[in-house]
């Protein structure tokens, strides 16, 4: 194997580049342009597509992790409000949207839902109440990190 005695020098020319950046073809047209936007929008629209689940599911923590830290800047104030009327607020936003979802969709038994889990429905209300005030109330105490 042998090897050039000189270097050899990466002008524009032969790295491969031209003498004008960017090149004149690359968008030449109005229509060159729509169709590189076109063909962009599609390729967005086949990830989101396929990506729905995760994206959601992102969207879920930011919202539940800045409703955290709602929740520790509402408790720091001087007085702090209470964890009792927090939980009110939030489950009267939670509880309006609810109902306007399951009138627009036709949810059949839409405030007390179906006659045979009402129970189970009970029973996840009462859990689900003193979950949420745990973790607001632990909010008073602990650090954010430290809380969730």
């Amino acid at each position: 194997m042998s090897f050039p005695s000189q270097p050899i020098a990466l002008t524009p020319s032969t790295a491969g580049f031209s003498s004008t950046f960017p090149p004149e073809d690359v968008f030449a047209t109005r229509t060159d342009r729509a169709s590189v936007f076109r063909g962009l929008w599609k390729k967005a629209t086949v990830v989101y597509e396929n990506n729905i689940g995760l994206l959601l599911m992102i969207a879920s923590q930011l919202s539940g992790t800045c409703m955290n830290i709602t929740v520790k800047i509402l408790n720091e104030l001087d007085p702090p409000i209470p964890t009792f009327e927090i939980i009110f607020i939030r489950m009267s936003i939670t509880y309006f949207f609810s109902i306007l979802y399951m009138q627009r969709a036709s949810v059949p038994y839409p405030v007390t839902g179906p006659p045979g889990v009402r129970y189970l429905l009970a029973i996840r209300g009462v859990t689900g109440f003193f979950g949420l005030f745990g973790i607001y109330y632990s909010l008073i105490y602990l650090s954010l990190s430290d809380a969730i």
